[in-house]
């Protein structure tokens, strides 16, 4: 069962959201449970959209990286790795292999190899990243998300400041009885590329 605030924010004739314009409100809503620390909303909300073939916005990107911190934390390696490479592999499309975004997410790839002991893994990622580049490992997830992801929700049109979007209240959001749900299916999930090739 899908989270139930997505039905807030689907796209339908009715309203005339645009497909775009749903999908940046869901991944807005994300944000909102990922800077309270509602781990496991902001995950359901955000993995359908950001795994799904043809992800046009980078804050996903930026997101399923927070997610891999977050399960890198818990010891779920499995998880983490197949987050952060989809994050890896969206900044690669979108920045290149020198931008900000891509060499952070290579590092916690590298990073999360360590951690799962396998260390050849942790070097193939590590020569894709300049001479001691460091990313900032002492961050936590929602602290990535305010630093690095904080100009982009500053900047969305009409949004709100992101001191206001982390004090907001998730539940307040949940549709009421008398609000008409749609239902629709996930987006299909798309595997994760190879990323070293």
């Amino acid at each position: 069962t899908l989270f139930p605030y997505t039905t807030l924010f689907r796209s339908n004739e009715e309203d005339g959201s645009s497909p775009d314009e749903t999908r940046r409100m869901q991944i807005m809503l994300s944000y909102v449970c990922g800077l309270q620390e509602k781990w496991d909303e902001f995950e359901e909300i955000l993995v359908p959209i950001a795994m799904a073939k043809g992800t046009p916005q980078t804050m996903a990107f930026h997101g399923l990286q927070a997610l891999a911190m977050v399960r890198l934390e818990k010891g779920e390696h499995d998880l983490a790795i197949k987050y952060c490479k989809r994050a890896v592999g969206g900044h690669r499309k979108f920045g290149g292999k020198s931008s900000a975004p891509y060499l952070r997410s290579m590092a916690l790839l590298a990073q999360i190899y360590d951690s799962n002991a396998d260390t050849t893994a942790a070097e193939v990622a590590r020569s894709f990243l300049p001479t001691n580049y460091d990313f900032g490992t002492d961050l936590r997830p929602s602290e990535y998300l305010e630093t690095v992801v904080a100009d982009t929700i500053l900047n969305l049109r009409g949004s709100p400041s992101l001191s206001n979007i982390a004090s907001i209240d998730v539940r307040a959001l949940t549709p009421t009885p008398g609000q008409r749900e749609h239902t629709t299916e996930s987006p299909g999930l798309e595997g994760p590329r190879e990323i070293m090739r």
